[in-house]
């Protein structure tokens, strides 16, 4: 006889109901959190957006085009290293913000229950403190997933530069090559 648990008896009319819930409750969230990271990292997905188009999708781009990409993403990519440490300020006084309150209203909530001489658990301080800081932690959420993303894009971009790098010492090696059999075509019809 088989035994009911969770995984082989899914409401999966509540699960749907639930994740339906869930992308309109954060939709708001998400909306922030999308413009927070595009002030930040829009020059980037720009470039990259153009990389794409002119260099990916071409079967054999220009070489004078892969060069000016390689130096405007080099050239991008600095300053988006200084606008990345400048986001991790956000997040890390963001986070401060929300331990702050945090540890705020768990003292307050300490202090009552002396006051009152109520026992309150760490459990229930814990559950109240969260509470009160909840507004903080969804800002320090915003900026820890933006300072991640940025952070990921970055290196994605100085992947791209490697491969540009990649791509222009090899299409160098091959005008080397070509241009020393032309030579020595040159030499040997001068020889004839």
């Amino acid at each position: 006889m088989a035994t009911t648990t969770f995984l082989n008896n899914i409401d999966e009319d509540k699960v749907h109901q639930l994740i339906s819930e869930t992308e309109s409750s954060i939709e708001y969230f998400v909306k922030i959190s999308d413009q927070v990271l595009d002030a930040y990292t829009s020059d980037l997905d720009d470039i990259m957006q153009k990389i794409y188009k002119e260099v990916v999708l071409i079967e054999y781009p220009a070489t004078d085009v892969i060069e000016k990409y390689f130096i405007e993403l080099s050239n991008v990519i600095y300053f988006m290293s200084e606008k990345l440490e400048r986001l991790g300020v956000y997040e890390d006084m963001s986070k401060a913000m929300m331990q702050e309150v945090f540890n705020r209203a768990y003292i307050d909530g300490q202090t009552n229950s002396l006051d009152s001489k109520t026992k309150i658990t760490v459990a229930e301080l814990t559950a109240r403190a969260q509470e009160s800081s909840k507004y903080e932690a969804v800002v320090n959420s915003i900026y820890s997933r933006s300072y991640s993303v940025f952070k990921s894009k970055i290196n994605s971009a100085n992947t791209m530069v490697a491969t540009l790098s990649k791509i222009l010492s090899k299409r160098m090696q091959e005008m080397n090559l070509s241009g020393q059999v032309e030579r020595a075509d040159t030499r040997r019809i001068l020889n004839e």
